[in-house]
């Protein structure tokens, strides 16, 4: 079940319902446009849309009836679960990673893989002073380099012209700072496909018997929302 919010450009509506002046996904800007959150099954075989809710910015919610896209996202998440969805895992990108929603997936017994953003703080033993520290993903990276290498793994991903690329992967148990759910923390090195733009993915979960290539297979099926919405 993956989750994102899309949004539909709306630069001459004056009086469409939910129109608001915020940021827009679809064009990377500021734009009038209309907002929602959605959620999608999605696998290897198909993907197909569940359900949205339209979010309106707190400028222009009636008082007392704003919800946040996070709020929104808890409700998709429990609207799948009333409609029987058969989904295993929900998946999100870093925008969505927050420890509020972190906590309230684990809070339902649901399985998550998320990635982080690059700026988020870690639990993470130092390896010079063997200490446990919040430090940002950012800072962990040179000090995985320097100190790791050995134990890095590799991992084959398939690619859409049926190869397979190679990613070396860093993986440990620890939470994240201010949210106190264990998580299988995965740092993936080397870019994942020819399209891929990052050089690290930072990827979590909280269910922590899923191997590290399993993690990464499962979260890449998020691009199915991408083509749904």
């Amino acid at each position: 079940m993956a989750i994102d919010d899309t949004a539909v450009p709306k630069p001459h509506a004056e009086k469409t319902e939910g129109a608001q002046f915020q940021y827009c996904g679809t064009l990377g800007r500021q734009e009038n446009c209309n907002v929602a959150v959605a959620s999608c099954f999605v696998s290897n075989a198909k993907h197909f849309p569940v359900n949205f809710k339209p979010y309106i910015p707190i400028e222009g919610a009636a008082p007392k009836t704003f919800k946040s896209k996070i709020d929104l996202a808890k409700d998709l998440i429990l609207d799948a679960i009333d409609k029987q969805i058969a989904f295993s895992t929900i998946v999100f990108d870093a925008w969505y990673t927050s420890s509020e929603l972190i906590e309230f997936i684990a809070s339902k017994n649901l399985s998550l893989i998320a990635e982080l953003k690059i700026n988020r703080s870690i639990r993470f033993t130092h390896p010079k002073t063997k200490q446990w520290l919040n430090l940002r993903a950012e800072v962990i990276i040179p000090l995985i380099k320097e100190f790791y290498p050995h134990k890095l793994k590799s991992v084959d991903i398939p690619q859409n012209n049926g190869k397979t690329k190679s990613v070396l992967t860093y993986a440990f148990q620890s939470t994240l700072k201010d949210c106190s759910t264990p998580l299988n923390i995965i740092f993936v090195f080397n870019k994942w496909s020819n399209t891929d733009d990052k050089d690290v993915h930072v990827l979590i979960t909280n269910n922590l018997t899923l191997s590290t290539k399993s993690v990464i297979l499962t979260y890449l099926l998020r691009w199915g929302i991408e083509e749904s919405l």
